[in-house]
């Protein structure tokens, strides 16, 4: 079938076939599903990807990414609607969304319940972690949201040794908590004794423990 025949043809970088677009993968925020007509393969890409396409696709793109642009509480909680119109995260926001529609990415962390992380634990003397568009850290009580944003992408903080290997170095400290020992960033891990459904229902009242004390 020739290129100028298929309606919703694209090209993407890296790859000399045509591909079809075929819907949404359900995958990852703002990724589609396309396939090669001759083969019946499958891929996924990001807008970002396409380096050539018909006018038909490129309008399906377009309303794909705005059909679903994550609104503002995926950045900075349910929160955000009560901040004033002038509050300088609904900018962040709207920038967020303009990235978005260009790029089809979305590298923000979701908005989730901290879990307290428990006392006794051993961890760095400042840690921290990813909520949405914020940087939150422990205060030795609870979470609280820093004072300054610290420079960083996504995830990992720039100068850090982290950010010259690309990656943390992760340890367990609760049945619930990993911390980097290098830069401090926490993230949460599923308890040994729950299901996905049985922690996303108990989340908030539970309590994580040491490891020693399991």
């Amino acid at each position: 079938m020739a290129k100028d025949e298929i309606s919703l043809w694209i090209r993407l970088a890296d790859r000399e076939s045509v591909w079809l677009i075929d819907g949404n993968p359900h995958t990852h925020q703002g990724r589609m599903r396309a396939v090669e007509p001759d083969s019946g393969g499958a891929i996924y890409f990001s807008s970002s990807e396409v380096t050539n396409a018909s006018d038909a696709a490129r309008a399906w793109i377009a309303g794909f990414l705005a059909g679903s642009e994550p609104d503002a509480d995926a950045m900075f909680g349910v929160g955000i609607f009560d901040a004033d119109d002038d509050d300088p995260r609904w900018d962040r926001w709207m920038s967020a969304l303009a990235d978005y529609r260009r790029t089809g990415d979305w590298p923000y962390a979701p908005w989730e319940h901290l879990l307290p992380i428990p006392d006794g634990a051993e961890i760095p003397s400042h840690v921290w972690t990813v909520r949405g568009d914020q940087v939150w850290q422990w205060d030795g009580d609870s979470w609280v949201l820093a004072d300054q944003e610290p420079l960083r992408t996504f995830r990992v903080l720039e100068g850090t040794i982290c950010d010259e290997r690309k990656a943390h170095s992760m340890v367990v400290i609760s049945t619930a908590h990993v911390v980097c020992e290098e830069c401090g960033f926490a993230s949460h891990i599923l308890p040994d004794d729950m299901t996905n459904e049985e922690f996303e229902r108990k989340q908030f009242t539970y309590e994580p423990t040491l490891l020693a004390d399991e």
